[in-house]
């Protein structure tokens, strides 16, 4: 089973997303998270198989994407193997 990590603060986006992931054959657990914060803790607990990555996420999520990829897993090399999509 494959583990996407979804991190999306558009509700409807997110939807959206889901939605194409389950016209993937396959078994998938879909995590998600709306921040910067959130997503890093899906990264601690569990590592996922894929990223998909709002780059553009708002300011009202106090972090946006291109700056928690860089510093907190590129930088920090902790998921170095790790596809991301953004």
């Amino acid at each position: 089973m494959a583990r996407i990590l979804v991190v999306e603060d558009d509700r409807q986006v997110l939807m959206l997303l889901k939605r194409v992931i389950a016209t993937v054959p396959g078994q998938h657990e879909v995590m998600e998270a709306a921040n910067v914060y959130d997503a890093l803790e899906w990264v601690k607990a569990r590592k996922p198989d894929l990223i998909m990555l709002d780059c553009l996420l708002s300011k009202a999520t106090t972090g946006n994407g291109f700056m928690m990829y860089y510093q907190h897993m590129v930088k920090a090399g902790a998921l170095r193997e790790v596809p991301s999509s953004w």
